[in-house]
């Protein structure tokens, strides 16, 4: 068990930054018999804060009962009633259930509880010493710093191609259609924002590409659930239009094991979908030391990449198996375009931030007759600055979408859109500033950029 001051500064770090509640604010927070042990600080800390706490215990053999309802009646809600009433009344949640895969289901359905769209809520499954301690290292505010500028990247990206290698030199491709903004990435930087869910610790952003169109073969040589792959233990999956059709390896390993075992289970399931390509990301926190065997952190090993099969539904796509499985990688490198994002294990942020710096819009001229209407869902004000909010599956981020000067102007002509009905270009010149007139086509290009407006003749 961490040091109590170690636990302390650990659950001050997710009261005040991850959840940021306010004093009044109404939180909830699920534990079982792994959890318990860490309730007494956390309690206290809530009651020097003044905030109004709700601590709902759930036995490990009434999530399992659940489960098991939710597998013969999977379209039905398994949840007792006094759950889903405190957790759509919460500002904050607090997710401290057990991590085991027998259990997914439960946690699944947590999430899928209708919330404010105020909630913050922080998934922490399999809380432990080992977490809390990562916890209190994590620097989350260069975190969200990369998290955003990765997002920026994979957002804006159609093709992506992702270069392994094995122990022996052997280079491995995988070709990905990311499909740009219209497949929003997702972020899990630690600090939550209104009405977004992340994992603890944090520290990933990451995409689901369609899985049709991911075709070749990636080495996977850092780990899989339950194991971390030693030299000459690589596993190599090879991909065609996104199903995962074999897994090699020089010789007999844990990890080419775990797949032979998935394969078996899930197949005899009649789960068709637990070999699917489901997920692409970049880890970003550089206080996880090593690879542990637990995705929960080895997906977030800064200057790895990891790809996902199985299940995707909870990140807002369609892939449905009782399968999610993390499967990080060592030292690779991902290209996005003709842009390296992360070249042999190493986050390019300069590289990323240069390019960003000096990066303009595609020109997609628009006639001055067509109708335009803004996405305001889409977009937020911070600060002054126009940003792109990204919200697929409750996963709330947002990403700066241009400089200072040509984020107001943005900000300016978006309200102009959301005001006018049946909106055209030569009618927003007419109401906006002259500044933002002479560089509308500039604007307007961005937007369309970012999926923000809809165009029509």
């Amino acid at each position: 068990m961490p040091d109590k001051t170690i636990q302390q500064e650990a659950f001050a770090k997710i009261i005040d930054s991850c959840l940021n509640l306010q004093p009044s604010e109404q939180l909830v927070v699920l534990y079982d018999e792994s959890s318990s042990r860490y309730i007494g600080v956390l309690s206290m800390l809530t009651i020097e804060r003044n905030i109004q706490t709700t601590f709902l215990f759930i036995p490990d053999a009434i999530q399992r009962h659940i489960c098991n309802r939710l597998y013969t009646h999977p379209d039905e809600t398994w949840l007792p009633m006094p759950i889903e009433e405190a957790l759509s009344l919460a500002d904050g949640v607090l997710n401290l259930v057990s991590g085991g895969t027998e259990t997914l289901p439960f946690r699944k359905s947590i999430l899928r509880v209708t919330r404010s769209n105020n909630c913050r809520f922080a998934h922490i499954p399999g809380i432990s010493t080992e977490i809390i301690e990562l916890v209190s290292r994590s620097p989350f505010e260069t975190i969200l710093e990369h998290a955003e500028l990765v997002a920026w990247a994979l957002g804006g990206a159609t093709n992506a191609t992702l270069v392994t290698k094995d122990s022996r030199g052997n280079i491995f491709r995988l070709a990905m259609n990311l499909e740009g903004w219209k497949n929003e990435p997702l972020m899990s930087p630690g600090l939550l924002f209104p009405g977004s869910w992340g994992n603890l610790p944090p520290g990933e952003t990451f995409c689901c590409p369609e899985p049709s169109e991911v075709s070749g073969e990636v080495c996977i040589s850092g780990s899989v659930p339950g194991y971390v792959i030693e030299k000459g233990k690589e596993v190599v999956l090879t991909f065609e239009s996104g199903r995962m059709v074999s897994f090699d390896s020089e010789s007999n390993s844990p990890a080419r094991e775990f797949f032979g075992r998935a394969k078996k289970k899930y197949e005899q399931e009649g789960d068709p979908d637990w070999n699917l390509f489901a997920e692409l990301g970049v880890g970003l926190n550089p206080a996880i030391p090593a690879l542990t065997g637990n995705s929960l952190y080895d997906e977030k090993v800064a200057g790895t990449v990891h790809v996902a099969i199985g299940e995707n539904t909870y990140f807002g796509h369609n892939n449905r198996s009782g399968l999610h499985a993390d499967l990080a990688i060592l030292e690779p490198t991902l290209s996005i375009g003709d842009r390296v994002i992360v070249q042999d294990g190493e986050l390019r942020t300069d590289e990323m931030l240069a390019y960003r710096n000096s990066w303009t819009a595609p020109r997609r001229p628009i006639p001055e007759t067509s109708r335009l209407r803004v996405r305001e869902a889409d977009i937020v004000e911070v600060d002054g600055q126009a940003y792109r909010r990204l919200c697929k599956a409750s996963r709330v981020g947002q990403v700066r979408m241009a400089s200072n000067e040509v984020g107001r102007d943005l900000l300016e002509v978006t309200r102009a859109l959301s005001e006018m009905e049946n909106a055209s270009v030569g009618g927003v010149k007419e109401t906006i500033s002259f500044g933002a007139a002479k560089r509308l086509s500039e604007l307007l290009d961005i937007l369309q950029y970012f999926e923000c407006i809809e165009v029509r003749a």
